[in-house]
């Protein structure tokens, strides 16, 4: 079964992205090496993690991307989770493309090269914090707003660094789904304007601004 506080991460994310598509128990690849899609309190499975009672829990979810949940909703949901001071008590770490947050650095962004998740979030609750059911996402302490507030930030960004010609952005996280200027898009043509000539800035400069927005998390 699934360890109580990641079904409620995963309830969270169905209920806020009905439809969504995210798998936990571990496939034939997982069952090889230690993992925490892999059940503990089983014969044979290398879990990555176990705790003192004796049912069957895995403690990992694989949140995929698709057609009711998108990257930029992806980056702003990681971001979102991150910045509740209680969630990061229960997670051991979150993998997306080649980026990971991990306890062990404080959930600040490093590079996740060797194991990239470009399909889905990959998230690992701790074995300590399993009976732990307390909402994720949409918590009194994130308004509808902040959320969006997220979301855009996110979105901006990503215009930008993928070159996409996008003069607004959507915001879905209200009770009707309305477009807003992309603020970020259009001052940096102004100052192109202003200086006659293009303003270029690199895939690198922009994924390391990215990042370290996903990043700014409160550490209290």
């Amino acid at each position: 079964m699934r360890a109580l506080s990641m079904q409620a991460l995963t309830n969270d994310y169905r209920v806020r992205y009905p439809g969504i598509v995210i798998f936990g128990v571990s496939d034939e690849p997982h069952k090889l090496r230690l993992s925490d899609h892999n059940e503990d309190d089983t014969e044979g499975s290398l879990a990555a993690q176990s705790d003192p009672d004796t049912t069957p829990e895995h403690r990992a979810i694989d949140v995929m991307l698709g057609p009711v949940f998108n990257r930029i909703q992806a980056l702003a949901s990681i971001s979102e989770i991150l910045a509740i001071p209680r969630n990061r008590l229960r997670l051991r770490y979150i993998n997306f493309e080649t980026t990971q947050w991990h306890m062990s650095t404080g959930f600040q962004p490093r590079p996740n090269g060797n194991d990239p998740h470009p399909t889905h979030i990959h998230f690992s609750g701790l074995a300590s914090m399993d009976d732990d059911v307390t909402p994720w996402l949409g918590v009194t302490m994130l308004t509808p707003q902040q959320i969006n507030v997220l979301t855009a930030d996110a979105w901006r960004l990503l215009t930008i660094l993928e070159y996409r010609d996008s003069a607004d952005y959507q915001l879905t996280g209200e009770p009707t789904p309305r477009s807003e200027p992309n603020l970020l898009k259009k001052r940096l043509e102004e100052i192109a304007a202003m200086v006659d000539r293009p303003v270029t800035i690199t895939d690198e400069q922009l994924e390391r601004v990215l990042r370290k927005v996903l990043g700014m998390t409160p550490t209290t």
